[in-house]
């Protein structure tokens, strides 16, 4: 029999905070009596599939994944109404990290060969070729392909825009100047992924992501609560994935935002008012010189340089 054809769903009849720490609970024991693991979440209950150590079942278990993203990508970029009125609040409110985010990417971009990792419907890689990059955005998203790419020509720029899993590159080994990409590595299969973009960057390349983070208990509610938000696989990025990551480059620096900064999402005040939101970004920098506060951050700014073989890595988180 084929475990991987079963899945179990802890049922949840209402949304309270003991109600989820129950199914926490109930989890942990399942997954430890049953060798199970969560996959996600929907409108009732948390998802749980067998875990297996058989390479052709877990080949089946990560092309359902694949599918079950390119599905939930699809019907978001088909129509992102409801999502945006629920999350561009929080959007707003991380401006300042975006802002450093893209000045990173276009610093000297002339001539370099970039690749936009989960372009989305055109990311940064319109800015990017209008500065001289030769740009390349993927996508497991065809319908953010084919939005992407009626856009280029009202740009008036040339960018490249394919369709691919970005755990299966394809680009020839040392091709490439820099990878970027926002909110895209906490949908892929970290062990998967890493090695695919340090082999098609070249020596001295650069790679930079911004990514949300996963600790956070606040936050991790807020996201149990609103779970057709986002894709059941999705894995907001945990301390030791920032190390694994880092782990492949000689190079690594990482910068955490949005401790106090995530109240300024509640109010409209807070979102736009540049100095009280300057004050809290400011308080944020301060606390989080402590390392366990980089914890609970929202975000993480990676920047990273020089791919190298894993057992010769040298950066940190």
């Amino acid at each position: 029999m084929d475990s991987t054809e079963y899945a179990f769903q802890i049922q949840l009849e209402d949304t309270s905070f003991v109600s989820l720490l129950n199914v926490l609970q109930l989890y942990a024991k399942f997954s430890s009596a049953l060798n199970w693991t969560a996959v996600g979440s929907n409108q009732t209950g948390v998802i749980l599939i067998p875990k297996t150590t058989n390479p052709i079942a877990q080949m089946k278990t990560d092309l359902d994944r694949v599918e079950r993203e390119r599905e939930f990508h699809d019907k978001r970029f088909a129509d992102d109404t409801v999502r945006h009125q629920k999350l561009d609040r929080y959007y707003e409110a991380s401006d300042t990290l975006f802002a450093k985010y893209k000045s990173r990417i276009l610093e000297n971009p002339a001539g370099a060969k970039v690749l936009e990792y989960g372009v989305g419907t055109g990311g940064c890689a319109f800015a990017l070729a209008e500065r001289g990059a030769f740009v390349t955005g993927i996508d497991i998203s065809g319908t953010a392909i084919e939005i992407a790419k009626r856009e280029a020509p009202k740009r008036g720029v040339q960018v490249e825009f394919r369709l691919m899993n970005a755990e299966q590159l394809d680009f020839g080994d040392n091709s490439l100047d820099m990878i970027c990409g926002t909110g895209i590595l906490h949908h892929l299969d970290l062990q998967k992924a890493l090695p695919e973009i340090k082999c098609v960057l070249k020596p001295g390349g650069k790679a930079f992501f911004l990514e949300p983070m996963g600790h956070n208990p606040l936050i991790r509610l807020y996201r149990s609560l609103t779970p057709t938000l986002r894709s059941v696989d999705e894995h907001p990025l945990l301390m030791e994935d920032l190390r694994f990551i880092c782990s492949h480059f000689q190079k690594s620096r990482t910068e955490h935002f949005g401790l106090l900064l995530i109240c300024a999402a509640f109010t409209g005040r807070f979102r736009r008012s540049a100095r009280l939101r300057g004050l809290l970004e400011a308080i944020d920098r301060r606390l989080f010189v402590v390392r366990f506060l980089r914890r609970q951050a929202w975000l993480v700014l990676l920047e990273l340089e020089n791919p190298v073989k894993i057992e010769n890595a040298g950066g940190e988180a």
